[in-house]
């Protein structure tokens, strides 16, 4: 909540004051109307990452534990800082930290952050239900199900900001068979573009981020294609 001051003492919405040589009940449009009477000063609700205390109203951005560019947001209480995610003043702040910062990702760090996928806890009549543990299971029993998921965050996290038209208009690269051969071939494995964009494939923004995947699924890319 904001601290209005007036006459050098905090006052709130709703107090008896003395205004003008009357009685009145403070209302915000007193405080509104006479600025040069009362002193607004906004609520802190929390500093950046870079350094920049956040009030009411100011825009944010935001990395989450994918190193994934979010935000350009406008923050309105002390909800939004959640330690889930680093916050910055400012787009370029953020894209400096995320460079200076982000890891290179193994296969196994990609698997890894299915335990922390927290679109896997359910909510029912006020009880959680962590599914998160199914994965393990899905990788033995149902593994072209596991590695589509490995592959998807995989593309979240090479693609940054970058998503696929929702128009059938634009390039972007998948992974494909490079010619007619028995998938154990890994070699027959590439990234392949469509010029205009279909639904149900995974799609990366450039080749590299693509052949990038490939060398990091390795031969598991059988159990998707």
């Amino acid at each position: 909540m904001n601290k209005i001051i007036y006459l050098k003492q905090e006052v709130n919405i709703g107090d008896i004051i003395n205004f003008q040589d009357l009685k009145l009940t403070l209302t915000q449009e007193i405080v509104d109307n006479n600025p040069n009477l009362f002193e607004v000063k906004k609520e802190l609700l929390f500093t950046t990452e870079d350094g920049v205390d956040i009030y009411k109203g100011d825009r944010v951005w935001y990395v989450n534990y994918l190193y994934t560019l979010c935000g350009g947001n406008q923050v309105y209480d002390k909800r939004y800082n959640h330690n889930a995610f680093t916050w910055f003043s400012t787009k370029e702040a953020a894209e400096a930290w995320i460079t200076a910062n982000k890891p290179e990702k193994t296969l196994e760090d990609y698997e890894n952050i299915l335990l922390k996928d927290t679109t896997n806890l359910y909510s029912f009549n006020n009880v959680t239900i962590d599914l998160r543990f199914l994965w393990d299971v899905f990788k033995e029993k149902e593994p072209k199900l596991y590695w589509l998921k490995v592959l998807q965050l995989i593309a979240d996290d090479l693609n940054g900001e970058w998503r696929r038209a929702k128009i059938r208009d634009s390039q972007a690269w998948f992974i494909g068979k490079q010619y007619e051969s028995n998938l154990d071939d890994y070699n027959s494995i590439g990234a392949k573009k469509h010029n205009t964009v279909d639904y149900g494939l995974v799609y990366f923004k450039d080749r590299s981020s693509c052949e990038k995947a490939i060398s990091l699924l390795g031969n598991n890319i059988k159990y998707i294609l």
